[in-house]
């Protein structure tokens, strides 16, 4: 009946870098409820919550540098949607341009007392977001529970530093975005054809990794995930190395898969592997090569 998120009965504590949010209470207090004590949340999330009074939060605790709908008094407070990357299915990351990133108070996070990281520094702050990522990647800690991590941009006709920072910045080959990638990345490749090598060797393939995502159909402008079509704007992995559309000299596997865990590949096409090699083990999974692993495909076509 309250606080659907919280409830707090005349308890004294503090809550910090929370995000609350597809909370319900049938009574008061959809996302916090608070009667006595003196409760404080710092460098939280309270979005898209629901009561028939107090749809967010319903009391008085004590509330700073946090993004609260219909807003609450408390400095740096903000009332802006959170932008979470999808929260419709659960993933209440930040994208890009949320206003709670750097929003936060970096010296309200809590001291490591657990040495998290095992660095033996307990009086660091905790290391860690929710999605064990660093907690603070930027100029200030994000509001909420994650740390806002920006995509890795690959798009082959960039020219500026090839770094993978922004469009202008992009890699301009999916390997080496694969290679700066590490675990919880996300990859942004814009439309056009990729291919594993520049030179002839058949056994390079584009090599996944643990927990790294690859999107596709980006125009090279966007600026959150949603934006892209890639009907209209079709990023290819394509195996067509050596002679052109020649396929008897096209690589083994386009994209291999091997022992992988939370993987995604989304929106993209792939094309032009040709398994022809029975005797070394390439004679299967010319589009992709996936061995036991633990991965989601979404909106990919394979062919030729």
């Amino acid at each position: 009946q309250f606080g659907g998120g919280v409830y707090n009965y005349f308890h004294s504590g503090t809550l910090t870098n929370l995000t609350l949010s597809g909370n319900s209470a049938s009574g008061r207090g959809g996302g916090v409820y608070v009667t006595g004590g003196s409760l404080a949340l710092v460098n939280g999330i309270v979005w898209g919550n629901s009561a028939p009074a107090g749809a967010q939060i319903d009391g008085f605790p004590t509330v700073t540098y946090s993004d609260v709908q219909d807003g609450f008094a408390g400095a740096g407070n903000i009332d802006a949607d959170p932008l979470f990357v999808d929260a419709v299915a659960g993933d209440l990351r930040l994208q890009t341009t949320s206003p709670a990133v750097n929003a936060g108070s970096t010296a309200a996070v809590p001291a490591d007392t657990a040495d998290l990281d095992g660095d033996g520094d307990t009086a660091e702050s905790l290391p860690y977001d929710l999605g064990r990522q660093a907690r603070i990647s930027g100029s200030a800690v994000d509001m909420g529970a994650y740390e806002m991590r920006p995509p890795l941009y690959v798009d082959r006709d960039a020219a500026g530093a090839n770094n993978g920072a922004s469009w202008d910045d992009a890699f301009t080959d999916l390997h080496s975005g694969l290679a700066a990638a590490a675990a919880g990345d996300e990859l942004w490749v814009a439309e056009g054809a990729y291919l594993p090598t520049a030179g002839t060797d058949r056994t390079i393939s584009f090599m996944l990794k643990d927990d790294v995502a690859i999107y596709g159909g980006f125009v090279a402008t966007e600026t959150a995930r949603s934006q892209r079509d890639w009907t209209a704007h079709v990023t290819t992995l394509s195996g067509d190395i050596g002679i052109t559309s020649v396929v008897t000299d096209n690589t083994y596997h386009v994209v291999e898969a091997n022992t992988v865990s939370n993987t995604v590949l989304d929106g993209l096409t792939i094309s032009g592997g040709y398994a022809d090699d029975a005797d070394a083990g390439n004679s299967f999974g010319g589009g992709m090569n996936n061995l036991e692993a633990q991965m989601t495909i979404r909106n990919v076509i394979v062919s030729d």
